[in-house]
């Protein structure tokens, strides 16, 4: 529309169309999603949460000169946990435990898709899984 207001895109609250109605859907995760690391299970999305959700954490090397780690991203709640995915990445270049950092990312959509994305900024690496079915 040239020289009138801009009219909102779908989404945004309303829709400038006469007798059209729209609904919300609201997605939430079961189960929490979490990491399995040396320590234990890392919650990285608690259950309950709104869907979408990405979740960023950082994790580094647990030994002197690791050439590779293991990715284990698993669903837990009161009943236990299962494992969603199990991501090998390997060839990182060596460095002392804990100088080399691996950032672990997951995004989880509206239909319960998981995504999960490694990258190792000083190895310029990225690698990228999914989509894998939560609840």
């Amino acid at each position: 529309m040239k020289g009138g207001a801009r009219q909102p895109v779908l989404g945004i609250g309303w829709l400038p169309f006469a007798g059209l109605h729209m609904e919300r859907v609201v997605v939430a995760l079961n189960k929490a999603i979490g990491i399995m690391a040396v320590t234990g299970f890392s919650e990285m999305i608690r259950a309950g949460k709104l869907l979408p959700q990405t979740y960023s954490e950082t994790f580094g090397t647990s030994a002197d000169n690791q050439s590779a780690i293991r990715i284990t991203i698993v669903q837990e709640d009161a009943s236990g946990s299962e494992q969603i995915v199990v991501a090998d990445i390997d060839n990182l270049p060596p460095r002392p435990k804990g100088k080399l950092n691996v950032i672990v990312t997951i995004a989880v959509d509206v239909n319960k898709q998981l995504r999960l994305k490694a990258t190792v900024p000083e190895a310029s690496y990225v690698k990228q899984f999914g989509p894998f079915p939560v609840e």
